[in-house]
């Protein structure tokens, strides 16, 4: 009976731990396949926070795949009042967006839940390759007390297709197209 018990209790609490489970800050969406010339657009999203007053993130990419076009701030805080959006440092250094920062102005308390802290814009510079949009070490969170919130900070993927990828979709669509005619003339 107390070892049924134990593991009734023991799996309950593995179940509630994505409930209970802290801070994450993300790129949304995680994985992104883009071709030459398109435009990346990745949010920065916050789940599961409590008394979020204040943020300071840096983020770096793959300048020789993407270049950054644009930093705005996103529709989370702005829910807990004004706001003082600023990025210090966004172009001097290609792959590097130092202190994308937003605080609230004047609330008493931090906002909770879950939102978009900020939206990032790219455009593909480059035919192939990858890159991570990962966060700095030095990223923080900040409660209404202005104390650190603990967070885990979860990269995201661009990637862009090798043009040999191109050729081998044209010739099987291709060699498709010459299968159905000759199926339909006979």
């Amino acid at each position: 009976m107390k070892t049924r018990t134990f593991i009734l209790i023991l799996a309950a609490l593995v179940l509630a731990l994505p409930v209970l489970g802290g801070t994450i800050v993300s790129i949304d969406p995680a994985d992104q396949t883009v071709y030459y010339g398109e435009t990346v657009n990745a949010n920065i999203d916050i789940q599961n926070v409590t008394d979020l007053y204040a943020f300071d993130l840096t983020v770096y990419y793959n300048p020789a795949l993407l270049s950054l076009t644009n930093v705005s701030e996103g529709a989370f805080l702005p829910t807990g009042g004004a706001t003082d959006f600023f990025v210090l440092d966004d172009t001097s250094t290609p792959g590097s967006i130092y202190d994308i920062v937003d605080l609230l102005e004047t609330a008493v308390s931090g906002v909770s839940g879950s939102g978009t802290l900020a939206a990032l814009q790219f455009q593909v510079i480059d035919g192939y390759g990858q890159s991570g949009i990962t966060f700095d070490p030095g990223s923080a969170l900040f409660d209404s007390n202005l104390n650190n919130i603990d967070a885990t900070f979860n990269a995201g993927q661009v990637q862009t297709p090798e043009p040999a990828t191109y050729g081998l979709l044209g010739s099987g669509l291709i060699g498709l197209a010459w299968f159905l005619r000759k199926k339909v003339r006979r």
